[in-house]
Order: structure tokens, then C-alpha cells, then sequence
């Protein structure tokens, strides 16, 4: 999940020998808009700018709601891992582990949810 509002911009970066593949990947998933149709969005409650990070410390825009909130806001700047190329030779058991690390990826946002 992207979580990218229209009108957003972001920035993709693929190494590795299948990177020109990835992104042409995304290009196509972006062209379709992602497999979203109009009628799959909720209405927009309030305009949004993105956040602006403007050093460390500083962090501004993007309010979640029309209240107030008070507590401390972090900017989660993380490194890329390294990821190492793996010839697999059984794709379906490959397809299958996708499957099931997204299916438990799943029931941990819901259980997160679920406590919010």
C-alpha cells in the first residue's frame, strides 16, 4: 500500500538486473490507477498538502483530521536493504510464500487496527 493521495509525487528508485523491469511494472499499474475506479473512492472530507520535511526536527503539513493533536512527530527516513538475487527454481512454492507473507502482513494491519 503506496497510500499516494492524487496529485502527489514520488519517487521510485530499482537496482539490480530486473530494476528496468520493476519500473516499467509500476508505470503500467500507474497508468491503470492501480485498479482504482472513481466510484472506489471515499469522498475527500478535507484537502490535504503532503508533508514537507525541512530538515531534521521540522516536519510540516499533512493534518489526519480537523481536530487538534499534541504529542511528538517523527520523520521515518529509512535506508534501503540490500537484497540479494536468488535464482528460485520452484516458482509456485516461491508464488505460494508471496501469498502467505502477504496474508500475514494483512492480519497484523488489521490486528493494528483493530487496537487503534
Amino acid at each position: 500500500l503506496l497510500a499516494v493521495k492524487n496529485g502527489e509525487t514520488i519517487t521510485v528508485t530499482a537496482t539490480g538486473p530486473d530494476a528496468q523491469q520493476a519500473i516499467k511494472g509500476l508505470k503500467a499499474l500507474h497508468a491503470e490507477t492501480f485498479g482504482e475506479r472513481d466510484e472506489d473512492v471515499a469522498e475527500v472530507v478535507m484537502e490535504t498538502e503532503p508533508c514537507k520535511v525541512g530538515g531534521e526536527g521540522f516536519v510540516s503539513g499533512a493534518p489526519a483530521s480537523t481536530g487538534y493533536a499534541v504529542g511528538p512527530v517523527y520523520a521515518h527516513l529509512a535506508t534501503l536493504p540490500k537484497v540479494e538475487r536468488v535464482e528460485v527454481s520452484d516458482t509456485d512454492a516461491e508464488a505460494n510464500r508471496l501469498d502467505q507473507a502477504i496474508a500475514t502482513a494483512l492480519a497484523d494491519i488489521e490486528a493494528l487496527q483493530r487496537e487503534t
